[in-house]
């Protein structure tokens, strides 16, 4: 399954992270297509060599600012149904690990970090495990979160709706239920 696109997230606060980035996925001749996409809520940042020398595009959304993680969700809502390799600014490759993703069949792959229900960290930076199931009775928690800062998908395969109760999508999107979703 090949990839198709690379998207990084980036802001004007880790714009010189994302010039690496860039740089390690050029170093290992990947040519692959790289947008960025970019959380203006930190100010525009200038993308003009990058566009010149390395092939980089500026993805083209409504929303502009997210002050948060949300703008790696944007590339999801897509309707192309390309296999995409989306990313964090903060990530340099120390290898070609394109092919080794292509090989694996597969419609999502995150890392997987193993949480246990009872953990601080769990209950302070990602959900409140007792309110989201007080909120959705069939919610189980599997003994796992995924680490969004990598993913391997398809464009397309959420659209808005399927967040309607979670986020309100707006400049910048906004928690519906802060006090759940963390």
């Amino acid at each position: 399954m090949n990839i198709d696109k690379i998207y990084i997230a980036c802001s004007k606060r880790d714009f010189y992270f994302a010039r690496l980035c860039i740089a390690s996925i050029r170093y290992w001749n990947i040519e692959l297509p790289i947008e960025l996409i970019i959380d203006y809520a930190w100010g525009d940042i200038n993308t003009t060599y990058l566009e010149q020398h390395w092939g980089v595009k500026r993805f083209n959304t409504a929303y502009k600012i997210f002050t948060e993680s949300y703008s790696k969700l944007e590339p999801l809502f897509e309707n192309s149904g390309k296999r995409i390799f989306t990313m964090d600014a903060d990530i340099v490759l120390l290898g070609n690990m394109i092919p080794a993703l292509e090989k694996i069949d597969a419609g999502f792959i995150c890392q997987k970090i193993y949480v246990p229900e009872n953990d601080s960290d769990l209950n302070k930076w990602w959900f409140n495990i007792k309110k989201l199931q007080s909120w959705d009775n069939d919610y189980w928690y599997p003994g796992y979160i995924f680490y969004a800062g990598q993913l391997v998908t398809n464009e397309g395969i959420f659209c808005r709706e399927d967040f309607k109760n979670i986020l309100e999508f707006g400049n910048p999107p906004t928690l519906i239920q802060p006090e759940i979703f963390l």
